[in-house]
């Protein structure tokens, strides 16, 4: 027999191999299972999220190191396979009252006993200077840290978890495989990476885990407390090209302090290096470095695989950038919270946690809040917050430890001044509710207690999450009528004496120009001429363009108008989805308050010839990351008033969005006996669902392409810059026109 078959050592399969054969018996097996992103296919964005509360008690009341990891990785493992957002560690104040007779480490020692301090060894994590274990002395702090290390994508935690005791087995633990723990041959726009020294000596070795001769020696080390999430209101303004600070994510792994001051970049030269695990890394070219040892997520260019790895283009991001835009669920948030309270009042979410959910054996069972299909039912009048919305925002599930939610009540000095006891405490949740009634064990066990919670709610987050997809953000139709749109006038010809008298809609600017593109561009071989006068009339464009934002910054008294674009493509995919929703629904009101006087007076003409029993279902299904393609400002001069200190302009931007969309018409037909049908135009009756929406599956049936230019403008008179309003779509330049 060869020797490697006698050898007993377990071997590797060959990577490219394993994968071709999962691939070819995917067909016969179901899904090809060899890729986290072929599991969880992402199909829009995502703006609720999911949340998960428990105490670090736990913790103590696992009897070895063993039992305590293993309990942290069933909580990961049943937060990813539910699609967690947020997990929050509260402290309950029972952790020294379980640890009490137990030995609990003291002097700083391992805290594993004198058998696995011995397993150390030299050089191991008992040579660790201020590092002890947590696992008695700070249980919360304990599962904080291995359910950020699980979370962390197995290429970035050698560099952002250093050697501890804590995670002495942690690599024992099942792998959680989450969407964003891509392997290097795998492909997704989005990546997590971690910034490596650009100066540190390459030896050749593969980039992924790799940072000897960085200047940073080990790992960053370990806190003593957990991060604060970084808001985005409270963080400094940067320069223009400088990404936010809450594109490092921190909260997740043990942080690296940024300090993007004077002197921040020493050591990090020039560039920004990312290690994306890929086969080569990524660089940056920001105005100011990012420090090493920091966890990024990037969205690289391409959202198909180039072929390349070298000069990748990719931008930082917000880490729930993925979810939003894309879709795709991205891991879990971790923080800890000092007591229950905390739990809401430290809430990262603007407007807080919207609905909340507390778990204990005196609740209403999960059958009397919700009908099947996770349908909320109504109060019956018996309390304890069983009414829930039909839709959320923002979802927390709260489990109490050994001694129950009521124990940590009556621990909160927050709650017990505002009178809530351990018998009122259902009182502070929506709804209060016994995942398990007449169950035939004494206890269930917390990280149990979560599987059940996430499975009992499940049907209720799908269930919300199909109704914000399948909300409506227009109508394909009415692209022609918004494109007939008459040109802005000149400029000396704006005489007004009211300022009350400027209509919001002035017009198309003059003189935009939208380039054509695929086969409206003219050729440079059969039309030079043609093509290089396109060529010099958008770049002569472009240039005005950048000019006018300067002018309108530049000469405006203090303070200054922004013309950063930091978040206007978001605010343009919003803006786009809610006017077609709210023309699809006929909700005029709405379109009122968002758009300008003439398409709003376009949609309301078109709203009110709509037949009684006519009804539109309209979705955009998927849609590219929106180009800008004019962006300027035009001065508008007001007799009597200083344009300086009064300054009054315009200023628009055009968006290239290509779309997928999906249109059906359809007519309400009474029957005998008070029986509705939806009938579409040859008569066949549109599936619905519960709400009476058409299927998100009918839907698809229905779908086209549509490259629309979509036209945001913002006005500021008298000094004062009032938001964004759509003003409609337009066409693309005609050359015919050009001077």
């Amino acid at each position: 027999m060869a020797p490697h078959l006698q050898s007993k050592k377990r071997k590797r399969p060959n990577t490219l191999l394993d994968l071709a054969d999962r691939q070819a018996n995917a067909s016969s097996n179901g899904s090809d299972t060899s890729k986290p992103t072929a599991v969880y296919t992402p199909t829009k964005g995502r703006s609720h999220t999911l949340s998960i509360a428990l105490p670090g008690s736990i913790i103590a009341n696992a009897q070895s190191h063993d039992l305590k990891t293993s309990m942290a990785g069933a909580i990961a493992r049943a937060a990813a396979v539910f699609c967690v957002d947020e997990i929050v560690v509260f402290d309950d104040k029972q952790s020294q009252v379980l640890n009490k007779g137990r030995g609990s480490p003291v002097n700083g020692s391992s805290g594993f006993g004198d058998d696995c301090s011995k397993s150390f060894g030299k050089g191991g994590y008992g040579t660790m200077r201020g590092v002890a274990y947590t696992g008695y002395s700070d249980p919360d702090y304990f599962l904080y840290h291995l359910l950020s290390y699980l979370e962390t994508p197995p290429n970035l935690r050698k560099a952002l978890f250093p050697l501890h005791p804590n995670l002495r087995t942690a690599g024992t633990l099942p792998s959680i495989d989450m969407p964003h723990h891509l392997r290097a041959d795998e492909w997704c726009q989005y990546r997590e990476g971690v910034v490596v020294d650009p100066n540190a000596s390459d030896d050749g070795s593969s980039w992924t885990g790799s940072y000897s001769g960085s200047s940073y020696s080990g790992s960053p080390p370990a806190p003593s407390k957990p991060s604060q999430i970084i808001s985005l209101k409270k963080q400094k303004r940067f320069k223009k090209g400088s990404p936010p600070l809450a594109a490092f994510r921190h909260s997740n792994s043990p942080p690296v302090t940024l300090d993007l001051g004077a002197g921040a970049g020493n050591g990090a030269g020039p560039y920004t290096v990312v290690d994306a695990g890929l086969p080569q890394p990524i660089q940056l070219d920001l105005e100011e470095p990012i420090p090493p040892h920091t966890r990024v997520t990037l969205k690289l260019a391409s959202a198909e695989n180039p072929g390349y790895y070298y000069g990748l283009d990719a931008q930082p991001v917000d880490p729930a950038q993925p979810r939003e835009e894309a879709g795709y669920y991205w891991g879990y948030q971790t923080r800890q919270a000092s007591s229950l309270s905390a739990v809401f009042t430290e809430c990262p979410f603007d407007g807080g946690y919207d609905v909340s959910v507390g778990t204990s054996e005196r609740g209403m069972p999960v059958s009397q809040i919700l009908a099947r299909g996770g349908v909320p039912k109504e109060d019956d009048g018996g309390g304890g917050g069983g009414n829930l919305p039909d839709e959320f925002k923002h979802l927390i599930l709260v489990f109490g430890g050994v001694s129950g939610l009521e124990v940590a009540a009556m621990a909160d000095e927050n709650l017990v001044a505002k009178g809530v006891t351990g018998k009122n405490v259902g009182s502070i949740f929506d709804a209060w509710v016994n995942l398990v009634p007449n169950q035939g064990s004494r206890t269930i066990r917390c990280e149990e207690a979560v599987w059940l919670g996430l499975m009992g709610f499940s049907e209720y987050v799908r269930r919300n999450g199909e109704r914000q997809a399948e909300m409506s953000a227009g109508m394909k139709r009415m692209v022609q009528d918004m494109q007939k749109r008459r040109a802005m006038p000149s400029v000396t010809t704006i005489q007004m004496q009211n300022m009350d008298e400027v209509p919001t809609d002035m017009g198309f600017m003059p003189d935009t120009f939208i380039r054509p593109t695929g086969a409206n561009v003219p050729s440079l071989i059969r039309e030079p001429k043609i093509r290089l006068k396109m060529e010099y009339h958008w770049a002569k464009t472009r240039v005005y363009d950048i000019v006018s934002r300067l002018v309108y910054k530049f000469t405006t008294v203090k303070p200054r108008p922004a013309i950063g674009r930091r978040g206007i493509r978001q605010l343009a995919l919003r803006l786009h989805k809610d006017m077609y929703t709210a023309f699809a629904y006929g909700d005029v009101q709405h379109l009122s308050t968002m758009c300008t006087d003439g398409i709003f007076n376009t949609f309301r003409a078109r709203i009110n010839a709509r037949k009684p029993n006519e009804r539109l279902y309209w979705a955009r299904l998927s849609q590219s990351w929106p180009h800008i393609v004019s962006d300027r400002v035009t001065r508008i001069p007001v007799p009597g008033v200083d344009s300086k200190t009064s300054p009054c302009c315009i200023r628009q931007i055009v968006f290239r969005i290509k779309s997928k969309q999906s249109l059906i018409r359809g007519w309400v037909h009474k029957e005998r006996g008070g029986r509705q049908r939806l009938l579409d135009s040859h008569g066949q009756e549109l599936p619905v669902d519960q709400d009476g929406e058409v299927t998100i599956d009918r839907m698809r049936q229905d779908v086209r392409t549509v490259d629309e230019y979509f036209v945001l403008q913002k006005r500021m008179w008298m000094g004062k810059e009032e938001s964004w309003s759509v003003w409609g779509l337009v066409d693309e330049s005609n050359l015919d026109n050009l001077e």
